[in-house]
């Protein structure tokens, strides 16, 4: 993992944002120790110096381990270059990523910016060690395909994650972090169970990122080229800093939620120490009181500081018409929205409590169900409006992404079976901070029959989803917007067909290739 991060980091200096020369960059490794790279203008390679006492820290030099890119940059390509082999035939067993990360807070904290971590194992020496056993998913606490007891649910909830509430050091220091305007930023590449619940609070508290990489193999060309074009995209990234979003409505209109990685510093406050271009944010209202006015206004502003160091605010306010007709209300409802926002209300209750978070979406179709039969009295039957029709089918993605069983995730969970508490963590964060389009394509994928391919139609044509529509004869590829795409491959294809898509690089052999699943009748 070392020598694939160094080369990364290396090929992609020139896209770190820097066009006035003012970022500062610094390097710390980390084992059972804390490993500075001091540099200094009259050395061509930087003095490493090594931190024994992961409990009593101090920066050694302090002004000579945050240094200019610009002014640095032969002794840190010649330090990205050496990493490498000085770490080549290490095999410390011990991880000490509280104690680094504290080390780092202290070198950029009177700066601010972004600390990005690169780990393979588990915190297991000094701050944040993780206690015996957690982070563990037993194959029998996963979400069951079938329907159980109430006892059943409580355990498997708390078997996903178990983790939410034990390990508070990583939360804390994240707080700590916004006070110091400093982002967390995580790239994992674990083998075993990394207690990603507790880690992930970091990004969640500074607005940072994760990228998630189970069973990384440094010899495996699409794991490499995978983390290199990810890498190399976050680096190019130009990224709010210092930032503060408040959001504001009319009178009689009070925010009741927010969901997305940010710090709550007032009920209308969030603080960011960095705003992700990528990332999205949800606001709930509730009306408090009677609206006399015919439009309502919603306000959102976003103060930050650009990479280039100027100081800007960002405005959007909008204009909603206000009705009394709840016909006219539901006929203008966005499925779409609706979805979003109740998966992500549906990963904070399983984060927090031990309620089934499908029953709390069952439960809410339900409601939305009642409430548009209600407005039709004299029918017996339900008619939705078309905006709100693909609710039903929504909810069910939702459901059948995030909370089912590992056959549901994102990865292939068959390889790497004792990871499964960690991946469908992972999976609560990529949710947390998608936009709308994005929930929709992972809650309603598209699968493309590759077997049949009509020219005059530009290529190929998305099928519905149904495996009524699946033929034996048949290639299909489900494209469900993460980097992820999955392959299913009948059992009676074609040598021709075979032959063909051989030739543009899908090879039909069952398992995983690269980032794509194969899954073969």
């Amino acid at each position: 993992m070392v020598a694939t991060v160094a080369r990364v980091i290396l090929d992609s200096l020139d896209l770190i944002p820097n066009q006035d020369g003012r970022t500062l960059v610094s390097f710390v490794t980390f084992d059972k120790s804390i490993h500075y790279y001091n540099f200094k203008d009259t050395d061509d390679h930087p003095q490493v110096i090594i931190a024994s006492d992961v409990e009593d820290l101090f920066l050694p030099t302090p002004e000579d381990l945050l240094v200019p890119l610009v002014s640095f940059r032969p002794q840190i390509e010649k330090l990205l270059m050496k990493l490498p082999l000085m770490y080549s035939n290490t095999q410390v067993p011990l991880c000490g990523l509280g104690s680094a990360l504290k080390a780092t807070r202290a070198i950029i904290g009177s700066h601010g910016g972004k600390i990005i971590v690169f780990q393979t194992t588990p915190t297991n020496i000094g701050p944040g060690m993780r206690s015996s056993g957690s982070g563990l998913l037993s194959p029998s606490s996963s979400f069951s395909d079938e329907p159980s007891s109430t006892a059943n649910v409580i355990s498997n909830i708390k078997g996903v994650l178990q983790l939410s509430t034990e390990n508070k050091f990583f939360k804390e220091f994240a707080v700590e972090c916004t006070r110091d305007q400093i982002c967390v930023d995580l790239f994992l590449f674990p083998s075993q169970p990394i207690d990603l619940s507790s880690l992930s609070s970091m990004i969640k508290v500074t607005g940072g990122t994760l990228h998630y990489y189970p069973g990384f193999s440094g010899n495996s060309s699409e794991d490499v080229a995978k983390f290199s074009s990810d890498m190399s995209c976050f680096l190019s990234t130009s990224f709010c800093l210092e930032a503060v979003l408040r959001v504001r409505a009319s009178r009689g209109i009070s925010i009741s939620n927010y969901k997305g990685n940010f710090f709550t510093r007032q009920t209308d406050l969030l603080a960011l120490p960095n705003f992700n271009p990528k990332h999205s944010f949800s606001v709930e209202f509730s009306i408090e009181e009677s609206l006399s006015s015919p439009v309502a206004f919603i306000q959102a502003a976003l103060l930050h500081t650009t990479s280039g160091g100027e100081r800007r605010i960002r405005v959007i306010t909008m204009a909603l018409p206000i009705s009394s007709n709840p016909s006219e209300i539901v006929s203008l409802a966005d499925a779409s929205v609706i979805a979003n926002v109740l998966a992500k209300n549906a990963i904070a209750l399983a984060n927090r409590s031990d309620d089934d978070p499908r029953d709390y979406l069952f439960s809410k179709v339900v409601d939305i169900l009642q409430a548009v039969k209600n407005l039709e009295r004299s029918t017996s039957s339900i008619s939705l409006p078309r905006a709100l029709k693909p609710i039903v089918f929504l909810i069910h993605g939702a459901i059948r992404s995030l909370f089912w069983s590992k056959q549901g995730t994102f990865f292939d969970t068959t390889q790497t079976p004792t990871l499964e508490g960690d991946i469908r963590a992972s999976m609560f964060c990529m949710v947390e901070t998608m936009s709308v389009m994005e929930t929709t394509k992972l809650f309603s994928p598209r699968i493309y029959a590759l077997h049949y391919h009509d020219e005059s139609h530009g290529g190929f044509w998305p099928v519905p989803l149904s495996g009524e529509r699946f033929e034996r004869n048949g290639v299909y590829l489900l494209d469900d917007g993460t980097s992820i795409l999955y392959l299913w491959v009948g059992d009676l294809v074609s040598n021709d067909l075979q032959q063909a898509l051989d030739g543009v690089g899908i090879s039909m052999r069952s398992g995983k290739v690269g980032w794509l699943t194969l899954i073969t009748l």
